[in-house]
């Protein structure tokens, strides 16, 4: 009835493998947002030079801060925020510090925690991204599941998964190689 699983790998998240995973995801996510609003800023300076110049009353420190100031702090702000809430979700999120168990077989991933577990088909997959850390398997637009490749071992181990994956999510994956 049951088929063989074709990988077995257990997993412990370590927090750098989390907040890489959501920095990544954000910029996958809002990159368009993010250069629209530090273009804008540094933008907004240069129209404000260029216009206290016209006006005969250029300040230098006005200039700086409007220039390198504000879309420094915007590049920061958006730097520091996944960070943050990759913070938040490691010490609030059980799912994240527990040690997962992942089981792959030719048509079915499952999955198990201590406290959960979910057996799906491969084509229920929302997306499968792979980072040069990890691979990332997206339910949904939002919920994801992270398998860090250090738990794979071996490099034939990682070509595997990325075989099973491209065979069977086919489109909706974005593999490295």
């Amino acid at each position: 009835m049951d088929e063989e699983p074709l990988l077995e790998v257990d997993c412990q998240l370590q927090f750098s493998e989390v907040y890489h995973a959501l920095r990544w995801h954000a910029w996958k996510k809002f990159w368009w947002l993010y250069t629209i609003l530090i273009f804008g800023a540094f933008s907004y300076g240069v129209v404000h030079v260029l216009h206290s110049i016209y006006a005969s009353s250029f300040n230098a420190f006005g200039a700086i801060l409007y220039t390198v100031v504000f879309p420094g702090l915007l590049g920061c702000l958006f730097y520091y925020s996944p960070y943050r809430y990759a913070q938040q979700q490691f010490k609030t999120g059980s799912g994240f510090r527990q040690p997962r168990h992942y089981i792959f077989f030719e048509h079915i991933v499952e999955t198990s925690t201590s406290v959960s577990s979910s057996r799906s088909d491969w084509t229920l997959l929302y997306k499968v991204f792979e980072t040069s850390e990890s691979f990332v398997f997206f339910a949904s637009m939002a919920a994801f599941s992270i398998l860090p490749k250090r738990t794979l071992e071996t490099e034939d181990r990682v070509q595997l998964l990325r075989n099973l994956i491209r065979k069977n999510v086919g489109s909706k994956a974005k593999l490295l190689k």
